[in-house]
């Protein structure tokens, strides 16, 4: 059962999944400004959603880091 919890609450998935959702956002950004027929409702609140993991995570980043986030 530690193992599990090791991995789990490995500290470093945050930043890997920060990455990869970045990298999504960048393909799904991608496909909607090529693909017309893709910007329906659906996939724009997908979208939404998305940003807001995406702004979750960077907030646990910060928090972990100690590091306090500036809005300009």
């Amino acid at each position: 059962m530690e193992i599990l919890k090791t991995f789990y609450e490995w500290e470093y998935w945050s930043g890997i999944m920060h990455n990869f959702l970045f990298v999504f956002t960048i393909y799904i950004i991608y496909l909607l400004i090529i693909n017309i027929k893709e910007r329906t409702l659906l996939n724009i609140l997908l979208f939404t959603i998305l940003i807001g993991i995406e702004i979750t995570i960077h907030e646990l980043i910060n928090i972990r880091n100690n590091k306090i986030t500036k809005y300009l």
